[in-house]
C-alpha cells in the first residue's frame, strides 16, 4: 500500500480500460436527454454520446473548484425530475469588517454562538470556532450554518438580515462578568487601559477590542466609570455571511461579541 492517491486513479484506470470503457476528459456535458429513459448526452461542443444508462455524479454546488457548479440539479430537471430549492450548508461564513483579516489564525474556545432573525433565535450552540481571512469558521460556524440555510432569504426570495452574536464569556453572568471586570482593573489600577485587559481578552484580540470598545487605551484603570465597562460588550460593524466555496451572497447581518 503506497497511500498515494494516484495509485488508486491508476488502478481504476486500468481496470476501466479492460472492461473497454471510453473516457472523456476536459468534456463539458450540457444536457442528459431522455423521456422515460436515458437515450445520450450532449456535450457543449455538440457532441452526443449514447449508452444504456447514465449515472451523475456531479457532487452538488457548494465547491465550484472541484468540479460541483450544481449541473447535476440541472440534468436532472432536464429528464423530468423535481428539484427544490438549494440552500448554502456546512459552509464557512464571511464577514464585512475589516479588521478580521487582524484576526485571521486565532482560534476560540469554550464560546457560545447565537444567530437571530430580529429577535428570534434561530441557533444557539457553545464550542469551538476560527477567524479566518475572509470571516469565521470551525466546528461552531459550520454546524450554525445548516441550521439558518433557509432563513437567508425571504418569501419573496429577497435577502434577509440576520444576527449572529458570539459570546466570549457564556459561564458567566452579566453581574459575574462585571465581577471579574473590576477585579482585573483592581489589580491593574494604575495601569493604562490598554495594559489592563490582557487576562480578559486572547492577545491577538486585544487590539480589535481597543479600536472599538470606545475607551481611551491611555486612560488608567482607576478612572475609567461604570458607564464605560459597560461600553465592553461591543456592538462591530455590519456582517454579511456568505457561502464560501461557491460565494454566494445568502444574508446580511450583524456581528457582536458579548465580553
Amino acid at each position: 500500500v503506497s497511500d498515494h492517491s494516484s495509485d488508486v486513479i491508476g488502478a481504476l484506470t486500468k481496470e476501466l480500460h479492460q472492461l473497454g470503457v471510453s473516457i472523456h476528459l476536459h468534456t463539458e456535458v450540457k444536457r442528459v436527454v431522455g423521456e422515460g429513459r436515458f437515450e445520450y448526452l450532449e456535450t457543449k461542443d455538440g457532441k452526443k454520446i449514447t449508452g444504456d444508462a447514465c449515472i451523475v455524479a456531479t457532487g452538488g454546488l457548494s465547491y465550484r473548484s472541484t468540479g460541483s457548479t450544481g449541473d447535476g440539479f440541472r440534468f436532472a430537471e432536464n429528464v423530468g425530475h423535481k428539484v427544490t430549492q438549494c440552500f448554502p450548508s456546512l459552509v464557512p461564513m464571511e464577514t464585512k469588517e475589516p479588521w478580521i483579516c487582524e484576526l485571521q489564525g486565532l482560534s476560540l474556545r469554550n464560546v457560545e454562538a447565537k444567530i437571530l432573525d430580529g429577535k428570534k433565535e434561530l441557533y444557539k450552540d457553545f464550542g469551538e470556532m476560527l477567524f479566518t481571512h475572509f470571516g469565521v469558521s470551525g466546528p461552531l460556524i459550520i454546524s450554525a450554518s445548516s441550521y439558518v440555510g433557509k432563513k437567508f432569504m425571504d418569501k419573496n426570495g429577497q435577502k434577509k438580515e440576520l444576527t449572529l452574536e458570539i459570546d466570549l464569556k457564556p459561564a458567566l453572568t452579566e453581574e459575574q462578568l462585571d465581577q471579574r471586570v473590576l477585579r482585573d482593573f483592581e489589580e491593574n489600577h494604575n495601569r493604562q487601559f490598554k495594559n489592563a485587559i490582557t487576562k480578559l481578552f486572547p492577545t491577538k484580540l486585544i487590539p480589535v477590542m481597543l479600536e472599538l470598545g470606545g475607551i481611551d487605551p491611555e486612560k488608567k484603570v482607576n478612572s475609567i466609570e461604570k458607564e464605560e465597562r459597560k461600553q465592553l460588550p461591543l456592538n462591530c460593524s455590519p456582517t454579511q455571511l456568505i457561502e464560501k466555496n461557491s460565494r454566494r451572497s445568502c444574508n446580511v447581518g450583524y456581528f457582536f461579541f458579548r465580553t
